[in-house]
């Protein structure tokens, strides 16, 4: 079983998540993370290559769960949840 954690912008997404109508979905992909991060399984999963390898899980057709997995911990980075790829370009910067 993973344990999940958030960056600050990933923090605040969960929030405003959570108060929106995709509160169970957004749920849902949660527990299946905690499973399994590399399932396929709940909206598709792609990798996203900027130097780090990032999965992103569809919440909405707005929306994307973006994390890193850090398997040496056991742990899920939920980097975004909340619109499009809003902070791809700042992820190095800002953990």
């Amino acid at each position: 079983m993973y344990e999940i954690r958030y960056t600050k912008g990933g923090e605040k997404d969960r929030v405003k998540l959570m108060r929106s109508p995709y509160a169970d979905i957004a749920e849902t992909i949660l527990t299946q993370l905690r499973a399994d991060p590399y399932s396929n399984s709940g909206g598709g999963l792609e990798k996203v290559d900027d130097g780090d390898i990032f999965y992103v899980r569809r919440i909405s057709a707005k929306h994307r769960l973006v994390y890193q997995i850090d398997e040496d911990v056991q742990e899920i980075l939920i980097w975004e949840m909340w619109n499009h790829y809003d902070r791809m370009g700042q992820k190095k910067r800002k953990r």
